[in-house]
């Protein structure tokens, strides 16, 4: 029991850098295509009900930048740029303000979301909206600009300032709602819901490649020390050239690294080109929105929020796949180790495939310096749990893990000397 829980705990904290849950439907509404300033939002909740497009709030959100909150049962508020917007469930009066609007239907809650009419709520926030009707599609066009630039350009030049320091420290705080399938809830005999909270401290350096993680995790309420010890340390080290892990109660073992070091090039030149990053952004379904300025520990910030769209990310990642796969023909200088790097990522690539994700993620980009100095990420996910053959779930069965992450991490010491982990005694594994 203990070794498949903790194998489940660490399946959780690896898929936060992989992905996440897909939102609710609408009943049996016809499904809206949306477009903000030109960039699909493929994974929003629009539905066209009653000759009106009705967009999830939380989506809304998302798109605007914008405050949703419920202050008291049957309330909704939205607040952006001082502006706010106050609605009420089953009720088609709105005020901006003491100014009345009328909604062509009212806000309805549906599968746990509240619904909101889109255009009426998008245009009282200076939205230009149209309509296509064949196939179904609304866009949104908004001029929002912080020091000339959009959303999408100032989150690229974030990432130039970030690559000219070369190397910074990251630390915050990571929880973890995971819910087992219920046949291992069954036979590990174990909570429905695991709460892990951690620690989390990390270290990046972008030329050469090294990033090292140390996550000190807690035992969740409800699962006895005999299964999982009450504090669990997990450390990783990435180079170019390996991967290196420290797992609870054993040392330092490593194994090639399945990218190639040009790989790891491109990237890094993608990242501190503006133009390349924006390109790179968009071809995997980034869809950044200003949110309101913000002032924290005496710092003023422009603030971010960033949504993955998850059809849009899968064929940017099958587009960088096979991108990889043409570079390790053209560069592998050892061939005897092609092969496993090309499973390696056909593995990879797999396990994503079969992941469904919500991912949302909002930046604090301080206004004298544009680096990013604060992260809030919320990421849902559903993905297959592999496992070997057992008398619960045999070979081949794919029984789900749904998991959702939180976080909060300060980026700090800017340009400081990366200092790596003494991995000298690492056992090479397959």
């Amino acid at each position: 029991m203990r070794r498949k829980l903790i194998q489940m705990v660490l399946l959780g904290c690896w898929a936060l850098w992989l992905g996440a849950a897909p939102m609710a439907r609408a009943g049996a509404a016809e499904k809206v295509a949306l477009a903000v300033n030109g960039e699909t939002f493929a994974k929003a909740s629009a539905y066209l009900t009653q000759d009106t497009t009705m967009l999830a709030a939380k989506d809304y959100a998302r798109l605007a930048g914008a405050a949703v909150s419920q202050p008291a049962a049957g309330e909704l508020v939205i607040e952006e740029n001082g502006q706010t917007l106050r609605l009420k469930i089953g009720q088609t009066a709105a005020f901006s303000g003491e100014q009345r609007i009328e909604l062509p239907r009212a806000p309805y809650v549906d599968g746990g979301q509240v619904y909101i009419p889109l255009r009426a709520v998008a245009e009282a926030f200076g939205y230009t909206v149209r309509w296509q009707g064949s196939p179904p599609e609304v866009s949104l066009e908004r001029s929002e600009l912080r020091q000339g630039l959009t959303a999408m350009e100032l989150l690229a030049r974030s990432g130039q300032a970030t690559a000219g320091y070369n190397t910074y420290r990251m630390q915050g705080e990571l929880s973890y709602l995971i819910t087992p399938p219920a046949e291992e809830q069954k036979a590990l005999d174990m909570p429905d819901q695991l709460l892990i909270k951690s620690r989390l401290e990390a270290s990046y350096q972008q030329k050469p490649l090294a990033v090292y993680t140390r996550q000190v995790m807690q035992r969740p309420v409800g699962v006895p020390e005999q299964a999982m010890p009450g504090e669990m340390t997990v450390e990783s080290y990435i180079t170019g050239d390996y991967l290196y892990f420290k797992l609870p109660e054993a040392g330092w073992v490593k194994q090639k690294n399945p990218l190639p070091a040009d790989f790891w090039a491109q990237q890094q030149d993608i990242q501190s080109n503006p133009i390349k990053a924006m390109q790179q952004m968009r071809e995997f379904g980034l869809l950044p929105s200003y949110e309101n300025d913000a002032v924290q520990n005496g710092r003023e910030y422009y603030v971010l929020t960033a949504s993955l769209d998850p059809a849009r990310f899968k064929d940017g990642l099958e587009k960088t796949r096979l991108q990889l796969m043409d570079l390790l023909l053209s560069v592998e200088k050892e061939p005897e180790t092609m092969p496993e790097r090309a499973d390696a990522v056909a593995r990879a690539q797999k396990m994503l495939a079969g992941m469904d994700f919500d991912y949302t993620y909002t930046v604090y980009i301080n206004k004298q310096t544009l680096l990013g100095e604060i992260i809030d990420l919320d990421l849902q996910v559903e993905m297959p749990l592999p496992r070997e053959g057992t008398a619960v779930a045999p070979a081949g069965t794919s029984p789900e893990l749904h998991m959702q992450m939180k976080g909060h991490f300060m980026l700090e010491q800017f340009g400081q000397p990366f200092t790596p982990p003494d991995i000298s005694g690492a056992k090479e594994v397959n």
